[in-house]
């Protein structure tokens, strides 16, 4: 038997036995990504089996040579088992049979499967699986005036990333700030938008963000974009021929095993595979599939360990499969009614050894399905799909982006439930196998846990909450780095020396003819009057826009004139004329020259 992460891994013993090798088991089972299937197997004479050697005349194996077992690595987690006075972990004689290893392995019918040993009683399981959860410390990161909705933490546990509501992106790095956990940068990728997902890279050295537009958003290490990935074409109707999403990109996984890829999920209903060294690298579209032919939303997607599954789940409660190998023409299994329809089931998590998947519902559901039960048959209607294996009840979830993780040995399951302005956000841990509650503790006092990451390396968890505030729960004994570094330095003592020049104070309406700041509204208005950049034509000189002064004709200039003598149209011309009678009489022009004849 061998130790990997924390998780006993049980293997196949062989007896020596007569004349050949015998393996205990009824045969070899050949793995596939959506279950197994028995090989078949033949004999020959002498009463061996062939085993995983399948059919055909081959020698048998060769015995394996006693050898003392590796020393475990050091990990994380509950301490492992003491071996038994025979030499194994299991039956005496050191061989098993081989149903009972593999229960053990995949966490059914044994406490076996946890790293906990056949001779510990289920309440010492209990007990040691919560006495390995670091929660004993916490260091509070604000920053946020509204809910955390999505976290983003790299490997190394040296930087985390955490979006909100209030459409801003911040940036912590531990290891250069101090115990009062300020942030070194925030910024807003798309005006208005709630943050939806933030995904690190493999490396860390880059990062993807889902703002709840059409655009999926990649950024370099310190917060620099890199690509804003291409948008489709909203007056298409069939959503394989547009080069983008068309509607609100709702989660974002990259690939665990090909690197630079990562698919990305719509409300446009699509999921979609990316280069993300290109803004134009669309890979693969793979659409939901509805019985009516109607366009659902995908709320969430994730990719298996292995990288061979892909699984959306879409706002008609259904789960969606697609074997990243094959052409994506249709779903290659579907779960119906998973959760509720028209709940937004908020997230999807593999466990580490493929076997399960675990969806976290907005039903207030968390369900467990067996991934190799998928291809057994299909699903009858208005019955559970036979993939099901245990359903927990009683989980608030208020938020889209809720999540679920597995635990750095792949022994508990985490997930955060939602409450009240008068409750308590609360972080339960689940074991694995018998799906029976460890420990249950509560982080957001008067809000929700919405995100949790669990670190691997640094065994450190991030929570955030609805009150705008991520926690970083960690234990001295059993994390390392991280957050322990930021909470070890004390911040800098105010220095009664230093001086720094106040900023200038500036009072935009304190004087109206020096005015620093001018809306676009009275801005325009201004250009308006201006005939330059209005570009306004001449004024006529006729009807209710006529100015009062003087035009260009001639009639305009008699009417001006004439119409200064107030009264000239009531005056009679007889009295007008005879006022001259006078004046022409003594001095006559006209009849002068006559005047002696």
């Amino acid at each position: 038997n061998g130790v990997t992460n924390g998780v006993w891994e049980c293997e196949e013993t062989e007896k020596e036995a007569g004349g050949g090798t015998t393996k205990t088991g009824k045969g070899s089972q050949a793995e596939t990504p959506f279950g197994q299937f028995k090989a078949s197997v033949g004999r020959r004479g002498g009463g061996e089996s062939l085993g995983e050697r399948g059919r055909g005349n081959f020698p048998p194996p060769p015995a394996k040579e006693s050898s003392p077992p590796p020393l475990p690595p050091a990990v994380v987690g509950p301490p492992m088992p003491p071996p038994s006075p025979s030499g194994g972990h299991g039956k005496e004689g050191g061989g098993r049979d081989a149903d009972v290893e593999a229960q053990e392995h995949d966490g059914s019918g044994s406490e076996h499967e946890n790293g906990i040993g056949e001779d510990v009683s289920r309440e010492q399981t209990l007990h040691l699986l919560s006495s390995s959860i670091p929660l004993s410390h916490q260091l509070f990161l604000r920053g946020h005036t509204k809910a955390v909705t999505a976290l983003g933490l790299d490997k190394k546990c040296s930087r985390l990333i955490s979006g909100g509501s209030d459409y801003n992106i911040r940036m912590w790095n531990f290891a250069g700030m101090d115990s009062s956990a300020q942030s070194f940068r925030h910024f807003e990728p798309s005006s208005g938008h709630q943050i939806r997902a933030i995904e690190y890279d493999n490396t860390g050295s880059c990062f993807i963000v889902a703002p709840g537009d059409t655009q999926v958003r990649l950024y370099n290490r310190d917060g620099k974009l890199q690509y804003a990935y291409k948008k489709g074409d909203p007056y298409i109707s069939d959503m394989k021929h547009t080069k983008g999403h068309v509607a609100a990109v709702t989660c974002c996984k990259f690939d665990p095993i090909v690197a630079g890829r990562f698919m990305s999920a719509s409300s446009d209903g699509t999921l979609r595979t990316w280069r993300f060294d290109d803004e134009e690298g669309q890979l693969v579209v793979m659409k939901a599939f509805h019985k009516q032919a109607r366009r659902i939303a995908f709320t969430t997607c994730a990719y298996s360990p292995d990288g061979k599954i892909m699984v959306g789940a879409a706002s008609d409660g259904s789960m969606q499969f697609w074997d990243s190998g094959a052409a994506p023409q249709r779903p290659t299994h579907m779960i119906e009614g998973a959760h509720e329809a028209g709940s937004e089931t908020s997230c999807v998590v593999f466990t580490r050894d493929n076997r399960y998947l675990v969806s976290r519902g907005g039903d207030d559901t968390m369900k467990v399905w067996d991934v190799r039960m998928l291809g057994t048959g299909r699903q009858q209607r208005g019955r559970p799909h036979p993939a099901l294996q245990h359903t927990i009840e009683d989980l608030p979830n208020f938020y889209a982006t809720t999540s679920v993780v597995m635990s750095p040995c792949d022994n508990m399951v985490v997930t955060g439930t939602s409450a009240r302005a008068d409750g308590t956000g609360l972080v339960s841990f689940y074991r694995k196998g018998c799906w029976t509650r460890v420990r249950q503790a509560g982080i957001v006092p008067g809000g929700s846990a919405i995100r949790i990451i669990w670190n691997r390396l640094r065994n450190q968890l991030a929570v955030s909450g609805s009150d705008g505030v991520v926690r970083m729960l960690y234990d001295p004994e059993k994390s390392t780095k991280g957050a322990i570094l930021a909470a070890s330095r004390d911040p800098r003592p105010a220095d009664p020396y230093e001086y720094c020049a106040p900023p200038p104070v500036r009072a935009p309406h304190a004087n109206q003819n020096k005015r620093d700041f001018q809306s676009l509204k009275r801005k325009r208005e201004k250009d308006r009057m201006d005939p330059i950049k209005s570009r306004r034509p001449a004024m006529t000189t006729q009807g209710p826009g006529a100015p009062n002064n003087a035009g260009s004709s001639l009639t305009q200039h008699l009417k001006t004139v004439m119409g200064k003598k107030d009264g000239w149209r009531l005056e009679d011309p007889r009295e007008a004329i005879l006022r001259h009678a006078r004046e022409a009489e003594e001095n006559p022009l006209f009849s002068r020259a006559y005047a002696k004849t």
